[in-house]
């Protein structure tokens, strides 16, 4: 499977992406394979008919091969620093901007709760000198 690089339209945050859209040709030899073993299961338990009727579960395990697939792809499609989903821009425009916008300022508050701690801290330690260089200059007068 080749990768895909791109850049965020909103952020230009580079990306790239490991899994393409749809299965791969080893995918359905790997479901066949789970495939295969049911029916080789269904064999030992009744027979040729049971292990040929095995053989329609096929359909359900490709389709539930396709859901997860397709979940790890949109996933993987999501920007990790600003929240943008393309496919969700491309079904809904408004949504998509409040998405981003929502997880940037979740990213400000974030920031400006660090930047704050930070500010308590310089400002605890300033009082600290402070009041030691009183006292250091109360003993001196």
């Amino acid at each position: 499977m080749g990768e895909q690089s791109y850049l965020c339209p909103v952020c230009r945050s580079p990306h790239e992406l490991h899994r393409h859209a749809k299965i791969s040709v080893l995918d359905h030899f790997r479901i066949l394979l789970i495939v295969g073993m049911i029916a080789g299961v269904a064999y030992w338990l009744g027979g040729v008919s049971t292990a040929l009727k095995s053989l329609v579960c096929y359909l359900p395990i490709w389709a539930a091969w396709e859901l997860v697939h397709w979940a790890l792809v949109r996933e993987e499609m999501v920007c990790k620093v600003c929240g943008f989903d393309a496919l969700l821009y491309l079904r809904d425009v408004k949504q998509a901007r409040s998405q981003v916008e929502s997880r940037l300022q979740t990213v400000q508050d974030e920031y400006m709760l660090k930047i704050g701690e930070k500010r308590k801290r310089i400002a605890e330690q300033n009082s600290q000198k402070i009041t030691a260089t009183r006292e250091s200059v109360s003993k001196n007068i």
